[in-house]
């Protein structure tokens, strides 16, 4: 999937921790990221486990972006995930 992720999530640069959105069906939703150096959630060389969450949330709100967009023809909203439980 040739997609820019800045049109289908709300986060823009340097706060984007996904660069690629690679698949999406109705059940999955896969992602790349290659961890920069200078993250805002790599301390000491180590990846942090917030950095991964937000990975993670950025990861299904890549997939509702694409969806409302490409497969609905619709808008891209923002304001999707209200708590995490039990991660």
């Amino acid at each position: 999937m040739d997609i820019p992720v800045e049109e289908i999530i709300p986060q823009r640069k340097p706060f984007i921790l996904i660069d690629e959105l690679l698949f999406c069906d109705n059940e999955v939703s896969k992602t790349s990221f290659t961890i920069p150096q200078e993250s805002f959630f790599t301390v000491n060389g180590e990846f942090e486990t917030a950095g991964l969450i937000e990975n993670m949330a950025q990861t299904a709100v890549a997939r509702i972006g694409y969806l409302a967009k490409y497969v609905n023809h619709g808008e891209v909203t923002i304001g999707y995930i209200g708590n995490v439980h039990n991660l």
